[in-house]
């Protein structure tokens, strides 16, 4: 946020994908969103936050398929990946968890790092439908690997997390109503109970696909 408030506060208006919780400024802390706020005016300058997911997918693609539902009863985002061709080792051995045993916890899998992203489109489709929140919560599930994988972060060992399932969840009157799933392969066939992409059956190559979906009447 330093260098933000820098940018403004000199009258240099900025864009960036690298503050998720920016993409609905009503989401984001409080105090820093008056600090942002203040350091614009002061430089008369702009901040726009954008990106594909959270951004795009996860938030305003799903706000304009919403207008063709007369009614909706939940919505759920998925992102379906295979990450055998990520070469960030990094972010997919600590911060999704590949690679590691069931007994590490990954920064996935504390509470509230999911949140940290992925609530500001929970709460913009919320917002946009009219609809209060009760709160959020967060899931995170994972499965072993039975075979040693070659991928493009390293190796992933037999007998270490292969596919990780996460979810950023809205409640709404007491029930899950708002849902960002994010369901994370390494090899397609791992978790074969999970939801998977209908092209990508059968192959190992990287296959990605954020799919909106509403229960509506």
């Amino acid at each position: 946020m330093p260098h933000y408030i820098r940018f403004l506060e000199a009258g240099i208006n900025v864009v960036t994908v690298s503050t998720a919780a920016l993409v609905y400024p009503p989401a984001h802390h409080p105090a820093n969103r008056e600090t942002l706020l203040a350091a614009a005016t002061r430089g008369g300058a702009s901040l726009y936050a954008s990106g594909i997911e959270p951004g795009f997918a996860a938030d305003q693609f799903v706000l304009t398929m919403l207008t063709m539902s007369r009614a909706v009863r939940s919505v759920r985002i998925q992102e379906l990946f295979c990450y055998d061709a990520y070469p960030v080792s990094f972010v997919m051995r600590e911060v999704f968890g590949f690679g590691q045993p069931m007994e590490h916890t990954p920064i996935m899998a504390r509470n509230g790092a999911q949140s940290a992203t992925w609530a500001a489109p929970v709460r913009m489709i919320a917002d946009a439908m009219g609809a209060r929140l009760d709160h959020i919560h967060e899931t995170y599930e994972r499965v072993l690997t039975p075979r040693r994988l070659e991928v493009a972060c390293g190796v992933i060992e037999a007998g270490t997390v292969g596919a990780v399932r996460f979810e950023t969840i809205g409640v709404i009157d007491g029930r899950d109503a708002i849902i960002v799933e994010h369901v994370n392969r390494m090899a397609m066939d791992l978790a074969p109970e999970w939801p998977n992409a209908a092209r990508s059956t059968a192959r190992t190559t990287s296959t990605s696909t954020a799919i909106p979906r509403c229960t509506a009447t």
